[in-house]
């Protein structure tokens, strides 16, 4: 479609479409191009980003979890919109008070059904390793 109405859109007639090794190279450059800004800026909540993602002294897991993000935000309908939803799930500061976010909770509901169905399997195995004829 591009091809056949370049000139509608503003194009180059000249252009062409990358190949997938392209965009791979053309994703990574951009990438290292951001977290090195991001390093020059030196922003506190850089930071802390990379106190959660970087491991050992390369940036490799950083640039990795950045690119992973990019993609599944690529696979969303509005692709800002989701990350922007997705920010807003975590509270500013790092304490916890009355309005827990909602992520919190799902874990700890989580959490507690894992706990009880664990005691539950718990109990069930003591009382067959109670039973006269139960494993050794």
């Amino acid at each position: 479609m591009l091809r056949n109405h370049f000139q509608t859109v503003g194009i180059d007639p000249s252009f062409r479409v990358a190949d997938e090794g392209e965009m791979i190279l053309l994703e990574q450059e951009a990438v290292e191009e951001t977290v090195n800004r991001a390093y020059k800026s030196g922003k506190e909540e850089f930071s802390g980003f990379l106190e959660c993602f970087a491991t050992g002294k390369s940036d490799m897991a950083v640039q990795d979890t950045i690119l992973q993000i990019y993609h599944v935000a690529l696979g969303q309908p509005w692709p800002k919109e989701w990350l922007e939803g997705c920010c807003s799930m975590y509270p500013e500061e790092a304490g916890f008070g009355e309005e827990d976010p909602a992520w919190m909770e799902y874990i700890l509901q989580d959490t507690k059904k894992i706990l009880t169905d664990a005691r539950y399997q718990i109990c069930a195995a003591l009382k067959i390793a109670n039973e006269p004829d139960g494993p050794y």
